[in-house]
């Protein structure tokens, strides 16, 4: 079985990040749903709170217990509300190499530097780590 990342809930000044659980399904539908989401990311159209469900509480999941990444919810601090998602994959344990990114952003989320906070806090935790 290959190495995997530790189940934990990273923090930045704002913003938890954590996996995501069955609250996060209402948010995921609506932000997966918005418009410019779907012309970016391969989603299915329309997403329904079925994909949300699925996604909150098995795919997400599946990442980390496969080895090969890791995905976190992106959260609002005083809030809770689901901002978006980031993460790492495709990780090569034996080069100590995995791809950052955050995949979305919700609506209500964009143009407060949500992205670029979770980012910096993956790529330092990866890096950190």
């Amino acid at each position: 079985m290959p190495p995997i990342f530790p189940e934990t809930v990273l923090h930045t000044d704002r913003l938890p990040l954590r996996s995501f659980t069955a609250e996060d399904v209402n948010d995921t539908r609506a932000a997966c749903s918005d418009e410019l989401t779907q012309q970016w990311q391969p989603l299915p159209d329309p997403y329904t709170t079925e994909h949300a469900a699925s996604w909150c509480t098995d795919v997400s999941h599946r990442l980390r217990a496969s080895g090969d990444g890791i995905h976190f919810a992106v959260t609002g601090g005083d809030s809770g509300q689901l901002l978006g998602t980031g993460g790492l994959k495709k990780t090569d344990w034996p080069a100590r190499v995995s791809g950052v990114g955050c995949y979305w952003t919700a609506p209500w989320a964009r143009g407060r530097g949500v992205t670029v906070e979770a980012t910096r806090a993956l790529g330092e935790w990866l890096l950190g780590e």
